[in-house]
């Protein structure tokens, strides 16, 4: 069964934060929350992270090609799995029923269909493969009908998935497939071309009801902004998919080299790890959380930083070598006196940005030290999903945008996250 375990395997490349320049990268860093500014002489990097920013890549990006390898790569060893176990004689594989091979299959189809969420998000009309070199060179299809491939692959095969438990924690489980078909449902004016509002809202409350199962029994809202994402996250009931990473196994969910500055980040947090130096919070979306709001202090790095544990500063080590280290909201350069300028993506310092820390793993001592998991969906995801195709079909269907009735069931939805 390890063909059907390295798809899986494989997507952690290119999906989550880990350092690659896969969909991660090209997704957040095209977006308004977060960049990779040049800070001195750091980070400049041929400007693809600037490039990126500003929406003005070239068609020989580099690192784009590296992501379409990446994505590309695991929808055939997804493709080369199904032809392997389709083909299988069950009768003599120990312990391995027809049963189990159709839940296996309808595991990796749904896999491949979120491959194509992801590959349609990026790119739109793209090839629709469902063999490993057959045919060689296919030809692209607009993102319409891959849409309607991916939908009718989720429809055939989400029902058939196992409900999601405690005890497939990580696998692709019914509540994912659920996610999944929100997920597309909620773009589907985008990418169909026509609206899907209510089959959005509709598998939503599905999910939200517990009708394709949760780790917890039905998904529940965590009590804390911090438990989804701490070292101790893998039982956590409100996520719905998820990588099961394992410092200890020897997996280790490396989102340092993204998020964390450089080796002065071990005295701050008491890790042995540090970062690039890389991603900062854009400025205006830091400034978009309000002073008294709890995810301004428990999702961010941000202002002087200190050796853990006393209040000793760190010392920053290029513009502000040997000086108290601060975080500040800006990219622009103030070592040199300019402290009320615009800046720009290639004016940054080394303390340019807040610096996002959702995940935490615990200092060195801690027994579960960097065992974090990777959330992919979680029922937070799900409300806003519902609240947002509430709102859009309201206003779709023609209410007024001042009536306030569409912001109501919005709010109660958004307010439970």
């Amino acid at each position: 069964m390890q063909a059907a375990l390295r798809p899986f395997t494989h997507m952690q490349a290119w999906l989550a934060p880990t350092g690659q320049s896969g969909y991660y990268y090209h997704s957040e860093l095209s977006a308004d929350q977060l960049a990779w500014p040049q800070k001195g002489r750091h980070g400049y990097d041929g400007g693809d992270h600037i490039r990126l920013h500003y929406h003005t890549w070239t068609s020989n990006e580099g690192r784009l090609r590296n992501a379409w390898t990446l994505m590309w790569g695991g929808l055939g060893y997804v493709n080369n799995a199904i032809g392997d176990i389709e083909s299988l004689d069950v009768s003599m594989i120990d312990g391995l029923t027809e049963e189990d091979r159709a839940i296996i299959i309808s595991q990796l189809k749904v896999l491949r269909a979120f491959h194509y969420i992801k590959l349609m998000d990026m790119w739109g009309n793209v090839p629709i493969v469902t063999k490993v070199a057959d045919p060689l060179n296919p030809e692209t299809k607009p993102r319409s009908e891959v849409f309607d491939f991916v939908l009718q692959e989720l429809l055939d095969n989400v029902e058939k998935l196992p409900l999601t438990s405690a005890e497939n924690i990580g696998q692709v489980s019914r509540a994912a497939g659920y996610a999944m078909l929100a997920e597309l449902y909620l773009n589907a004016e985008k990418w169909k071309g026509q609206p899907m509002w209510d089959e959005c809202i509709a598998v939503c409350d599905k999910i939200i009801s517990g009708q394709g199962g949760g780790i917890g029994g039905a998904p529940q809202l965590s009590p804390d902004l911090t438990a989804l994402f701490s070292n101790t996250n893998s039982a956590n009931p409100e996520s719905l998919f998820q990588f099961q990473f394992s410092r200890e196994a020897g997996f280790t969910f490396d989102w340092a080299g993204f998020f964390f500055g450089y080796d002065y980040m071990k005295e701050v947090l008491n890790v042995g790890y540090g970062g690039w130096n890389a991603f900062v919070v854009i400025p205006s979306a830091f400034d978009a959380f309000a002073e008294n709001d709890l995810r301004k202090k428990e999702w961010f790095l941000f202002g002087p930083q200190y050796k853990y544990g006393t209040n000793i500063p760190v010392l920053g080590t290029e513009e502000y070598s040997g000086k108290p280290f601060v975080l500040v909201n800006s990219i622009r350069r103030e070592s040199e006196g300019d402290l009320t300028g615009p800046g720009s993506m290639t004016e940054g310092e080394e303390n340019s940005g807040a610096r996002f820390h959702k995940y935490k793993s615990g200092t060195l001592d801690d027994p579960n030290y960097w065992e974090n998991d990777y959330i992919i969906y979680r029922l937070t995801e799900i409300y806003f999903n519902k609240a947002e195709a509430n709102h859009a079909q309201k206003q779709w269907r023609g209410y007024c945008r001042s009536c306030g009735a569409y912001q109501r069931v919005a709010q109660e939805s958004i307010h439970r996250c």
